[in-house]
């Protein structure tokens, strides 16, 4: 599913975040580190997480939508070229889980890429 929506981020305070919307929902939720909850649908492939700041962080209230692309560079190096600004630059998820950078579009929207690779 590449250039689609494959992965949506939710800011949240603390972990009931994470427990509203799986009540809601019957998202299921799968702790990933200290300050991270993945949540999946379990009848379509997306997916994503409830991400709590770290210590010492304020909180910043949003949701972050990820693009699936082949390539992290590639595709940031147009974005920045369209107008765009990288924010995070390609970072390893861990555990197998592949890659993801975020950048602002020309408005200010955060929005993330992925890629396996």
């Amino acid at each position: 599913m590449i250039h689609g929506v494959c992965h949506v981020d939710f800011n949240a305070k603390d972990g009931k975040l994470a427990e509203f919307y799986s009540s809601i929902f019957g998202w299921s939720l799968t702790p990933f580190g200290e300050n991270y909850t993945m949540w999946q649908n379990g009848e379509q492939q997306l997916g994503g997480g409830f991400s709590q700041p770290q210590e010492g962080q304020p909180f910043q209230p949003g949701t972050t939508v990820y693009i699936a692309v082949e390539d992290i560079d590639a595709s940031l190096a147009k974005i920045n070229a369209a107008g765009g600004t990288t924010i995070v630059p390609k970072t390893e998820i861990g555990g197998g889980h592949g890659f993801i950078a975020i950048f602002l579009d020309p408005d200010g929207n955060t929005t993330g890429l992925w890629s396996q690779g």
